[in-house]
């Protein structure tokens, strides 16, 4: 279980030396070298690895939403001498530094356990993998702003969330991270990699698809690449949810997506 802190974001401090990996226009501002987390594709972030390898820094922090907090965990694994940022986080995918994670909102559980979302647009897929951070530190008061705000992102992952309070969201995540939170969001991994959407609307397409009506027509065309798109990256996370096999998961899919 990750070490969870709560201060107020006046009172936000760390000690030692950290690259900083933040949203941008953010409101909070830590000492130490500031990056911004524009994305988590996994090439546009590897020009900021290299550079960070080659400095002294003892740790990283991510600082901020979805991208701060994915991007940070990324960038905290050891470079290797051959190879970019994609070779090191599938070879070795663990922080070779503290690593701090600072969330100022939820973020599909990403902020406040492993679960990491990793973009390859080479295939493209959203790769999940776990890279534990040392300690997650919540500010209150920015935490509760955003989570307040989120509530309809958090409701479509799981109807509950929608009138959750901030512990029993955390209950969800420890929960859930380890077997890819919900079956509607390992689909909508793969809707937003195929369509080209963010996270946020692609889970919007899967639980509530008759107001999409664009985004069902292109995956009804295209239904057999969703499936085996879906199957080939994330079989064990749809096994355990209940889906066995191809033919399950293309009911699944024909059944939300039928025009």
């Amino acid at each position: 279980m990750e070490c969870i802190e709560y201060v107020e974001s006046s009172r936000l401090g760390l000690e030692g030396s950290y690259v900083v990996v933040k949203d941008a226009d953010l409101p909070v501002k830590l000492p130490g070298e500031s990056y911004e987390a524009k994305s988590i594709n996994i090439f546009e972030l590897d020009s900021i690895h290299r550079e960070i390898d080659n400095q002294p820094h003892t740790g990283v922090v991510g600082l901020g939403g979805f991208n701060a907090v994915n991007a940070a965990k990324m960038l905290s694994v050891r470079r290797l001498k051959k190879g970019g940022l994609k070779q090191s986080l599938f070879e070795n995918p663990s922080p070779s530094r503290p690593l701090v994670l600072i969330p100022t909102k939820p973020s599909f559980c990403t902020d406040v356990t492993p679960l990491t979302v990793v973009y390859d647009p080479s295939v493209p897929v959203y790769n999940l993998q776990y890279i534990k951070p040392q300690k997650v530190v919540i500010p209150l008061d920015l935490y509760s702003a955003g989570f307040e705000a989120e509530r309809s992102v958090l409701s479509m992952l799981n109807p509950s969330l929608g009138r959750a309070s901030v512990e029993e969201y955390l209950e969800f995540c420890r929960e859930r991270a380890p077997v890819g939170l919900s079956p509607e969001f390992i689909l909508a991994l793969t809707v937003s990699a195929l369509v080209g959407v963010s996270l946020e609307d692609a889970l919007r397409t899967v639980t509530a698809p008759a107001g999409a009506e664009a985004a069902r027509l292109a995956m009804w065309r295209k239904l057999d690449h969703f499936v085996e798109h879906s199957w080939s990256f994330y079989r064990r996370f749809l096994v355990y949810w209940g889906i066995e096999s191809r033919s399950e998961l293309y009911d699944r899919y024909s059944t939300l997506f039928s025009l």
